[in-house]
């Protein structure tokens, strides 16, 4: 905003946007505080939500970031999928595999980066599939990466607790699973939970 003010390019309509924006951004650090205060209380109540809804909102937040290291998002939602559980701890996971895949495009400079996230509906189950090109997980590393405090990234740049905390919230708290494997090009999330279609 500031500099589209020095340059004179500050208008309504991108004042209204970027004030837009950020509301909404901080509507959703608000909500994750909330989330994280409640995260092991045990009144917590289910909603049936899409987890489309969920990839795009997470990705909204994301964009800027994204779009600054010309990370290219592919989309194929084959099926559309609704499910029964805490909307606000599934969009910390993906949150969370969200920015593991960016970081290690960045990390790994990939030439034409990019994110695959598939949704399919198979045997009543959404499985949602989040992969990256950036050559994957070392195979010593793989089996290790959803232990607590056990990071990948250079020190002082991870805790470790992000993916302990995704299994955690995606397999007790929602009884899916989440796995990851090494693809073609990369790591590959997957993250299954009962369909509520």
């Amino acid at each position: 905003i500031k500099d589209a003010y020095d340059y004179g390019k500050l208008d309504d309509a991108r004042l209204n946007k970027s004030v837009e924006k950020s509301n909404m951004l901080i509507q959703k650090m608000s909500s994750t505080i909330d989330d994280f205060r409640n995260f092991f209380s045990s009144d917590k109540e289910s909603a049936v939500f899409s987890i489309q809804d969920s990839i795009e909102e997470v990705l909204n937040i994301l964009d800027g970031s994204l779009k600054k290291h010309n990370i290219t998002v592919n989309r194929d939602y084959k099926d559309i999928c609704n499910i029964d559980c805490f909307a606000n701890e599934y969009s910390q996971v993906l949150l969370n595999i969200f920015n593991n895949a960016r970081d290690a495009l960045v990390e790994m400079n990939t030439e034409s980066p990019s994110i695959d996230v598939k949704i399919v509906n198979s045997e009543g189950n959404c499985l949602l599939s989040i992969g990256d090109n950036a050559g994957g997980i070392p195979t010593d590393m793989i089996d290790r990466i959803s232990e607590p405090y056990f990071t990948t990234k250079i020190q002082n740049d991870g805790t470790g607790i992000g993916l302990y905390m995704s299994k955690t919230i995606i397999e007790d708290h929602m009884n899916g699973k989440l796995t990851v494997h090494n693809g073609e090009n990369g790591a590959i999330f997957e993250v299954s939970i009962k369909s509520a279609n």
